[in-house]
């Protein structure tokens, strides 16, 4: 079977995520963010013990709306429940 090679990934990628599940839906701040977030002449190291402590307020604030891919995945596994059961 032929994988482009971003699917043909390594098993350091299927170990991280199997040990860590949330690194899945990848949410993190991007670049955009960090520019709009850093505060001016900020030092490195402060700034990401800022980033830091606001991973789990922004976490709980994403956690108000619904999951899409999450969503997805319940409609397809609906879908062939309702096709065997019939």
């Amino acid at each position: 079977m032929f994988l482009p090679s971003s699917w043909g990934g390594s098993n350091h990628t299927m170990q991280e995520s199997y040990k860590n599940p949330s690194a899945i839906s990848g949410r993190a701040y991007t670049p955009f963010a960090h520019w709009k977030f850093r505060e001016f002449n900020e030092l490195p190291h402060l700034f990401e013990r800022r980033l830091k402590e606001s991973y789990p307020i922004a976490n709980m604030y994403m956690g108000q709306f619904p999951n899409e891919k999450l969503a997805i995945a319940m409609k397809s596994v609906l879908a062939i429940y309702s096709q065997s059961v019939n």
